[in-house]
């Protein structure tokens, strides 16, 4: 939950205020404190590579060329949410057979909270997936009609 909570704080627009300045030196010498802890702590932990997964409130999917460490039954997904968190979020889940090439992992039943902050982290997932398909594809031209591709 705390994970949730410090990548929704790190991906909100900054907020200007009097103290601004001696806020950020604060808030850089404290990264730069967590960034030397998770370091630390999760050192050791393989990292797969980046691949593309599929996310809703309720688990998470992801193609069976993408991984071949999964299995049937209850078990840990693991999360990198945000570059600058070392820690990934932990979820109990339980992993389902493959369906038409992908694995699927229901979430267990989370508590309120939790299920607020992923459901938060989403939902500004989602948005900014649309904004980046809507820059690709460029502004509308004239009349509603699209560009032919």
């Amino acid at each position: 939950m705390l994970l949730l909570r410090v990548v929704n704080q790190l991906e909100t627009a900054p907020r200007e205020t009097e103290t601004e300045h001696s806020q950020e030196r604060l808030e850089g010498k404290l990264d730069l404190l967590l960034h030397w802890l998770g370091t630390l702590l999760f050192a050791e932990a393989s990292v797969l590579a980046p691949s593309f997964l599929r996310l809703d409130a309720r688990g998470v999917e992801w193609r069976v060329a993408e991984c071949s460490q999964v299995t049937v039954g209850q078990g840990i997904v693991s999360l990198a949410l945000h570059p600058a968190l070392a820690a990934p979020l932990k979820l109990a889940a339980v992993a389902g057979p493959v369906q038409s090439g992908w694995w699927r992992a229901e979430f267990e039943p989370m508590a309120e909270e939790l299920a607020e902050q992923w459901t938060q982290w989403l939902f500004r997932q989602h948005r900014r997936a649309i904004q980046n398909e809507r820059r690709e594809q460029g502004p509308p031209s004239p009349g509603g009609a699209k560009p032919a591709r």
